[in-house]
């Protein structure tokens, strides 16, 4: 999911995704953010600044957008899941 607009924006969204232990809690969902060899948000961060000229100022409110919006699709797919369906919207059964 990326945007056509403030380039923090996409870079705020990849920071959730690896690490969502952080979101949920331990135990709760694999975490390839702890995988040997994964940039940590800081390398991550550090590595767009070293290719983008964009200002970052409002990254922080870009960080709760991105987190609001893995949080409702995670949701979604729990639901899904509890109702027999796949994420897909297809009944398990098929």
């Amino acid at each position: 999911m990326t945007t056509l607009g403030n380039p923090a924006s996409d870079l705020a969204l990849m920071l959730p995704y690896p690490r969502p232990t952080r979101l949920v809690g331990a135990g709760v969902a694999p975490d390839a953010g702890l995988a040997p060899g994964f940039p940590s948000e800081a390398e991550i961060i550090a590595r767009h600044d070293a290719r983008s000229v964009s200002d970052r100022s409002d990254l922080c409110f870009y960080l709760c957008l991105a987190a609001f919006k893995v949080a409702a699709i995670r949701r979604w797919h729990a639901r899904s899941r509890g109702a027999g369906r796949r994420p897909t919207g297809r009944s398990a059964s098929t």
